[in-house]
């Protein structure tokens, strides 16, 4: 009973999704993979709330949940962006579910935000969105930076790493410093996967 229950709440939720896709979205022309590999082209609209993402090509909307994609991207004319989400499967003790997160920080180490539920101004970045980092396939929230990924990355990015933090005074507990660390640790590691194939 409880699994009609959720399908059918799935369905419903779904199905008004699709109806108000002709309204009450906006719409950004992109691309999206999913978990099969297959690449679709056309209008994208994202449902955060939800996690799922309206497709709409050739008149037809379709409704994808996070779990059927792997990522997607498009180029927002108001920020004067390209964004890029990604899929992240959240392992839960109860269950595992899939989620959408835009990609901040792409690297060894990516930074990954989701819009705070009920916002309703855009006061800033910061106060519209919790960010979180991605190492290791785990995610963490940026304001553990310090204590649960920051000894790694000292350890694994050595004295360059080391230099770097004390040169520019950087604090891993505050979140803007902690992203400018984990850029350069990105950067020293793909250094080395270059240097790596050249010898």
């Amino acid at each position: 009973m409880k699994r009609f229950t959720c399908l059918f709440l799935l369905s419903f939720t779904i199905g008004k999704l699709a109806v108000q896709a002709q309204h009450d979205v906006t719409w950004y022309e992109g691309s999206l993979v999913l978990h099969t590999q297959q690449v679709r082209v056309g209008a994208i609209a994202i449902e955060a709330g939800h996690d799922l993402i309206l497709f709409r090509a050739h008149d037809t909307v379709s409704v994808y949940p996070a779990h059927k994609i792997r990522y997607m991207q498009f180029y927002n004319p108001q920020s004067n962006m390209n964004q890029k989400y990604i899929s992240v499967q959240e392992k839960d003790i109860a269950w595992r579910r899939y989620r959408l997160y835009e990609l901040v920080v792409y690297g060894e180490v990516s930074v990954l935000r989701k819009e705070k539920a009920n916002v309703f101004s855009r006061a800033s970045d910061v106060d519209d969105y919790l960010y979180y980092i991605l190492y290791n396939e785990k995610l963490t929230d940026l304001r553990d930076f310090h204590t649960k990924v920051y000894p790694d990355l000292m350890q694994n990015g050595g004295v360059l790493l080391s230099m770097f933090v004390l040169e520019k005074d950087l604090h891993p507990d505050k979140s803007a410093e902690a992203i400018r660390i984990i850029q350069y640790y990105n950067q020293l590691m793909r250094n080395d996967e270059t240097l790596a194939l050249r010898r």
